[in-house]
């Protein structure tokens, strides 16, 4: 089973060799609460070779615990400027890159009810991988660089697209078999937890775009329909007081009336009939 490790890499922390690292490993203790310590690495070569590496599974479930990078940072007592937090794996001599999750109690749930060893079951790959091709806007999103794919795998995903588009063009070919082979490709890749991840990831973030655009949208609604009334109010005399309609057609104006010498003058509201 494929090992990881939780790395902080903290601002202005060289050496003569390059870059210094703090590897994190963590365990519980006997009140389920999570105990941290942290070691000093150097480079790449130092995540490399790094003895207390754990599975991707359980650092996803650890860091879920809290509600994000600061939260688990303090508790780390990590204090410093940081320049980046990541999980590391090695592969062929590279150390590759994975995001953090914190929060995401989704994500947690899924790891209990479909993964194994790091292993994901076939019913949620079908499951994703439907939701990749067909739910509007995720496949877009998931391509971006944020969400960690192998060199492999975006291959097989930009070809299944391809072919897909061919077939709705009615293009000829032999396009439903290799449909099939790419198909076959992504979700043998899926499979890996570390994989599937980065698509459920993507998911949970469009979820999130989705319901704040509905909210938008919803306020958008509200405020239109406020103003329109408030115009309405303004060039309907219905909307009126029954008192400041009388006033405004009906006042009668205001006249001198004649009078004899001897007497005063005065004014007098009188109706002039003409």
């Amino acid at each position: 089973m494929r090992k990881f490790v939780l790395v902080c890499s903290r601002k202005w922390n060289y050496n003569g060799s390059g870059s210094i690292y703090d590897a994190i490993c963590f365990k519980k203790n006997e009140k389920d609460l999570y105990d941290f310590k942290k070691y000093t690495v150097e480079g790449y070569a130092g995540i490399s070779s790094f003895k207390g590496k754990s599975s991707l599974t359980d650092i996803d479930i650890m860091t879920n615990t809290f509600d994000g990078a600061v939260d688990f940072l303090g508790k780390l007592k990590i204090y410093d400027s940081v320049y980046s937090l990541f999980i590391g794996y090695n592969t062929s001599g590279y150390v590759n890159k994975i995001s953090p999750v914190f929060g995401n109690v989704e994500l947690v749930k899924s790891i209990e009810k479909n993964v194994v060893n790091d292993k994901v079951r076939p019913t949620e790959v079908s499951r994703i991988f439907d939701e990749l091709f067909n739910e509007k806007g995720l496949f877009k999103l998931y391509m971006q660089d944020e969400y960690f794919k192998t060199s492999n795998l975006s291959y097989y995903l930009k070809e299944y697209a391809r072919i897909s588009l061919y077939i709705k063009r009615g293009i000829e070919g032999d396009n439903t078999g290799d449909l099939l082979y790419y198909e076959s490709k992504i979700k043998d890749n899926l499979s890996k937890y570390h994989l599937y991840r980065e698509l459920f990831r993507a998911s949970t973030d469009l979820k999130k775009i989705q319901k704040k655009k509905e909210k938008a949208e919803e306020h958008a609604h509200v405020d239109a329909n406020a103003e329109a009334e408030a115009e309405a109010v303004k060039v309907n005399p219905s909307n009126q007081s029954k008192e400041a309609f009388i006033q405004s057609d009906f006042e009668a104006p205001k006249v001198k009336q004649l009078v004899f010498p001897g007497f005063e003058s005065k004014e007098w509201n009188t109706l002039v009939v003409e």
